[in-house]
Parts: structure tokens; C-alpha cells; sequence
């Protein structure tokens, strides 16, 4: 990083040089501003660095990364009435999950788009992620 302020005589060029070093990776952040100095010349400000949020932890992100620990996913509780017919989807995985039959918990078919299809899918990657992560099965698979 450049600790002097590097000065030009038009601001065309100025702005040249802060895009090239943005481009090169070498610029103390993204955003800058072009100011005329005193002595007619122009420098290069840049702006203080944003500091880097931290990601939104949801739900979905949460029980993904339980998973990756290897702990196994609780079945999800349908409570629509008209989405009752899924809980037998759910409990089907459970029981060959409970069974250790995991190439038919892999081999489940998972159809439809609606959000219950979509956790009953998700349901399955969880419960395959757990398995291939729990501490006995390391360096199997």
C-alpha cells in the first residue's frame, strides 16, 4: 500500500490510475473520489474499506451445518392439513434412516416443487449429510 498521496495534473488521469490499481488488486479499497488540490492538482482519495458483514445465519443454514457435525436432522412436523400426506414421506426416511439402510434413504425419490417436496429432498440430504459425517465412519465412503 501506498502511504504518499500520489498527485496528477488532470483528473482524467488520476482516475485512470485509481481504476488500474482497483483492477490490479493493489488499491486500498473500491471506492474513491478524485479531489483538486491547492496547488491545482489532483489526488486520489479513497474511501474507508466497508467492513465485511457476516452472513445471515437461517433455518436451512443452521440444520446444514449440524449435518456437516454429524448430528442427525429431527423429522420435520408437517402441520398444514393439506399437506398430511407428506408425513408418511418423512416418516418412510426416518424408519430406514432408524434401519441404517442408507442406499435406500439415497435411492428415495423426491418429486414435486412445493415447499413440502422440497423438505422432504432436504430432509434426505441431511440425514445422508449426518451419516457420512458421524465420527465412526470417518475415512469410509
Amino acid at each position: 500500500m501506498q502511504t504518499e498521496i500520489q498527485t496528477f495534473t488532470d483528473s482524467s488521469n488520476a482516475r485512470r490510475k485509481a481504476k488500474k490499481m482497483v483492477e490490479a488488486g493493489v488499491a486500498p479499497g473500491t471506492v474513491f473520489n478524485i479531489e483538486c488540490q491547492a496547488d491545482g492538482r489532483f489526488a486520489i482519495i479513497w474511501a474507508e474499506p466497508v467492513p465485511a458483514v457476516e452472513p445471515r445465519r437461517t433455518k436451512n443454514s443452521e440444520l446444514d451445518a449440524a449435518a456437516a457435525r454429524g448430528e442427525m436432522p429431527a423429522k420435520p412436523e408437517v402441520t398444514s392439513p393439506a399437506n398430511q400426506h407428506y408425513r408418511k414421506r418423512f416418516d418412510a426416511l426416518a424408519a430406514l434412516a432408524e434401519a441404517g439402510d442408507w442406499d435406500g434413504v439415497a435411492a428415495y425419490p423426491c418429486t414435486g416443487v412445493n415447499s413440502y417436496a422440497k423438505m422432504v429432498r432436504q430432509y434426505r440430504d441431511r440425514l445422508l449429510a449426518a451419516h457420512r459425517h458421524q465420527p465412526g465412519l470417518r475415512g469410509q465412503r
